[in-house]
């Protein structure tokens, strides 16, 4: 191999690396990323393997959560269950049916201490609003009929809450 040949290999060589780094650079990963969904901080650390696209694509499952059991959301899922109170059944998603049904369980199973029901009694207290108070007795025994986790009736497609005014609050389960 002559001189001439070695250089022209080792400028070869060099472009290529040179061309590897700019593609790499091009790919940088991103540092952890951190989003307010769900009511909490929720933060996701790919490391080396982090790109604007993978946690795109990792926070989008939390974002259809969010949507499906959002109180603040008027359009959530949950919201259109309350609404429905006390007028009839509701057709639900998959996703809905196995937190309704595993906060039933757990109702059960603590005598009511998870409540899906709590929802009037959150509202009242202004739970993560910038009305938050401790309200009356008086006020709380009056909501207290709407709380009651046996008036809902659910199956794999629908849910009932049997009295106007009843709300699910999914907060301490959806996550």
């Amino acid at each position: 191999m002559t001189i001439w040949t070695s250089l022209r290999l080792y400028k070869h060589v060099l472009a290529l690396a040179l061309a590897t780094a700019l593609v790499t650079a091009c790919q940088q990963t991103e540092p952890a990323r951190y989003q307010l969904m769900l009511g909490t901080v929720c933060s996701v650390n790919a490391y080396e393997d982090g790109t604007a696209a993978l946690y795109d694509r990792l926070f989008s499952r939390p974002r259809q959560i969010e949507k499906t059991f959002s109180l603040q959301d008027s359009d959530s899922e949950l919201n259109a269950i309350n609404t429905a109170a006390g007028s009839g059944p509701v057709a639900i998603s998959k996703d809905m049916y196995t937190v309704l049904s595993a906060a039933l369980s757990l109702a059960e199973a603590s005598d009511g201490a998870l409540n899906p029901a709590i929802g009037p009694l959150v509202r009242l207290w202004g739970i993560q609003t910038a009305h938050a108070r401790v309200p009356s007795s008086e006020e709380i025994a009056a909501v207290l009929p709407l709380c009651d986790w046996h008036d809902i009736l659910l199956d794999s497609q629908t849910v009932f809450l049997r009295k106007a005014g009843m709300i699910l609050d999914t907060g301490a389960i959806a996550k």
